[in-house]
This record gives C-alpha cells, structure tokens and sequence, in this order.
C-alpha cells in the first residue's frame, strides 16, 4: 500500500522538505503528509489516504461511498475524508482538489 502513496508523491511532484517551505509547490513534510503553505493537505494513515476537502466535497464523497468519515477522538473531522490506497485511479485527481483546496484557502 506505500507504493500507491509514493506513486502519488511522484505525480504530485512533491519532493524533500524546502527551507524556508515554498508557499505554493507541495512538498513532503514528512514519510506520511503533503504539505503546501505549511499547511497538510493529504497524509497517509495506516492503509488510508487522508485529505483535507471542503466540507460539501467531503460529504459527498462519503455519500458516494468513495471515501469514510475521518473521525478524531469521536468527532467527525468535516474537511477530512479518508481514501482507501487501493482506489488508485481517484487518489490522484482527488489529491490534487486537496492541493487546491488548501494551496488557495486563506
């Protein structure tokens, strides 16, 4: 399963960490998030890709059945949806809505 996050890196281009972090190329802050802005936007838990979406989008991917919720603690995270490593043909274009997302939130 750590190879469908690596292929991800690979075609998100998301290399070492840059110091100072670039404020809009996505970069591996660690072995498991994506990060843009010092912001995550996508992590790897456990065998589940974990992205930051808006709240609707989430909801919708959930509903789809595409994603499950991300709960924290009990509490349903509503920007968070978490993926399945195996769905490997919608992690890229739902990672890179993710990227979006987070690169042009304020």
């Amino acid at each position: 399963m750590s190879n469908a996050f690596d292929e991800l890196a690979l075609a998100l281009d998301v290399g070492e960490v840059t110091k100072p972090a670039h404020p809009t190329r996505p970069q591996r802050m660690n072995a498991n998030s994506f990060c843009v802005r010092n912001r995550v936007f996508a992590m790897r838990v456990g065998d589940e890709l974990v992205l930051k979406l808006p709240p609707r989008r989430v909801s919708e991917l959930i509903g789809a059945g595409v994603a499950r919720p991300n709960v924290v603690g009990g509490r349903q995270m509503k920007e968070w949806a978490n993926l399945s490593l195996s769905s490997e043909n919608q992690l890229e274009n739902l990672a890179r809505e993710s990227l979006a997302y987070v690169r042009d939130k304020r």
